[in-house]
């Protein structure tokens, strides 16, 4: 069955234009899908921000279809002017289950048609539509501050906010027992504490990604198993690596499932989404195969002295408004997290940017900020992005920064500093590592361990301008931290910030920033002479 909650604008006629917040509490009947329909005026639409989208777009979209659940994504867009203030901001405040918001452009009207649809299997929600003619960040931040309400964040191990080495980009599948710990030794002493080995560690092959292995990359994917040809001792390689000081993670996928693995058999008849890359994606409506998967996980736990997981694709499950998944997917997810947790309570837990939502704070120990190898603005925008969706004083990491072999010394630094924007994650190969290479990595994760408080736990700022961050801001107690990635904007930051008793400035920027009041430091943390900061360098100000 189906109802529609609102036709022909009958309620928000009466809204319309208003500087108003506008909330209707929905409480449909089980099984019984919900239809919201609407329509916005277009004044003053300029640009448009929702979850998938890295940045803002500057272009209004004729035709726009944003799809959630709990596990991907969220509910939630903003239209908003060239000054950053919102126009009308439309999200759904609790929704459990697979949503869809489907905006057209009338153009005949002057108007959005905008048609959301629930798949409802009986939770209440909340409607919201935000025209306050505020910061669309405010309004935003003002729909998480209910979702936290409902979805508290879990106390944090201090061992989430620590430097990660992740094996990744580094070695792919191509990875040994004593590479690993070859690399723990080094990263340790460069201020490291967290060892990821990402996916490779559970099948026997040697590859590295490239056009041609990502073909069947998966296929071997879903018994979880160590290789013992790759680790042929692993808890006591595992301890080995603690003993120096650092937490060991692995990379798991719960949901994918590859067609040469040795549980495919069992599971077959309970595969969805068709072949990608070696592998199909497991039914989360199927209990018995989800157990499966579940229990193989738990064995890794049980059997290995690790401390947590890097959970993977659980995106890979897409919302479906006619065959919905997101309350299965949930019960999956909090019961493997309660598991995780029951067996270590300082477990840590990994999940990546597209599941970075306010209902997977209490799952989650860290956010990682999607793939992007080469690219530091990405990075660094994906940061911000994750920050404004899930807010501060969660652990928000850098996708594991990755360089060529030749790559210039400002570059890598700026690779450096857009991950200091969140907490740093390296994957490059450290046994042949240039010795400038070496002083500039080691100079910013001295940084980032001096200014941990300010990063990790201060009030964060985001500026964008059109659809780049033109800066970010951390504000602590007497301190604050200021990313500069658009030196256009570098007066107008510095104005904002300078009143602290201390501030820090990265320029991520190709300019240089000058006419700076305090000391201005090379990328490899020697001073620089000139009152300006450098490309790729920093500057401080201590009052």
């Amino acid at each position: 069955m189906e109802v529609s909650i609102f036709k022909n604008n009958s309620i928000f006629q009466k809204i319309k234009n208003t500087d108003a917040l506008f909330e209707i509490p929905i409480l449909p009947k089980e099984d019984c899908n919900i239809t919201i329909e609407f329509c916005l005026p277009l004044l003053n639409f300029h640009r448009y921000w929702s979850p998938e989208l890295t940045t803002p777009s500057n272009k209004l979209p004729w035709d726009l279809k944003i799809s959630s659940a709990t596990q991907i994504d969220f509910p939630y867009f903003t239209f908003f002017d060239s000054d950053q203030k919102n126009s009308a901001s439309v999200s759904l405040i609790g929704a459990v289950d697979d949503n869809c918001f489907h905006v057209k452009m009338n153009q005949e009207q002057c108007t959005y048609d905008i048609v959301i649809k629930v798949a409802s299997s009986g939770s209440p929600f909340t409607f919201r539509l935000d025209q306050r003619k505020i910061d669309w960040q405010e309004c935003l931040a003002s729909w998480r501050n209910s979702m936290q309400k409902l979805y508290p964040q879990r106390i944090i191990p201090q061992d989430a906010w620590n430097p990660v080495f992740c094996t990744w980009y580094m070695a792919h599948a191509a990875i040994t027992q004593k590479k690993v710990e070859e690399t723990a030794e080094k990263a340790i002493k460069l201020g490291f504490k967290t060892m990821i080995i990402d996916d490779g560690w559970c099948f026997d092959e040697m590859k590295r990604v490239s056009p041609e292995t990502i073909q069947t990359w998966y296929e071997r994917i879903g018994d979880w198993q160590v290789s013992s040809k790759k680790f042929p001792d692993f808890n006591a390689h595992v301890k080995r690596i603690q003993a120096l000081g650092m937490k060991y993670l692995l990379w798991v996928a719960p949901f994918l499932i590859g067609d040469h693995s040795s549980v495919y058999p069992k599971l077959k008849e309970s595969l969805i989404n068709g072949y990608h890359e070696g592998c199909y994606t497991l039914n989360p409506m199927d209990p018995k195969a989800t157990k499966i998967i579940a229990d193989k996980l738990l064995e890794l736990l049980k059997n290995h002295p690790i401390d947590g997981l890097k959970i993977d694709f659980l995106d890979y499950v897409l919302p479906d408004i006619d065959h919905p998944h997101s309350t299965q997917m949930m019960k999956f997810i909090q019961n493997l997290t309660d598991a995780i947790r029951k067996h270590n309570m300082n477990s840590l837990i990994e999940f990546r940017q597209r599941y970075a939502t306010m209902q997977m704070l209490p799952y989650a120990t860290q956010f990682r900020a999607g793939d992007v190898p080469f690219d530091f603005v990405e990075n660094f925008q994906r940061i911000c992005q994750i920050r404004l969706s899930i807010g501060d004083q969660v652990p928000v990491h850098a996708d594991p920064i990755y360089w060529h072999p030749d790559e210039s010394i400002d570059n890598i630094a700026r690779h450096l500093i857009a991950s200091l924007a969140g907490v740093p994650m390296l994957s490059i190969d450290l046994e042949n590592m240039r010795p400038d290479v070496k002083e500039v990595l080691k100079n910013h994760i001295d940084l980032y361990y001096k200014y941990q408080q300010t990063l990790n736990h201060g009030k964060w700022q985001i500026r964008y301008n059109n659809s780049a961050v033109a800066y970010a801001a951390a504000s602590g107690a007497d301190e604050n931290v200021l990313f500069i990635n658009d030196s256009a904007y570098y007066p107008e930051a510095l104005k904002n910030y300078a009143s602290a008793k201390s501030l820090l400035v990265f320029n991520l920027s190709g300019q240089a920033l000058q006419s700076f009041s305090g000391t201005c430091y090379q990328p490899s943390g020697k001073e620089e002479p000139l009152k300006s900061i450098p490309p790729a360098g920093h500057g401080v100000i201590l009052a």
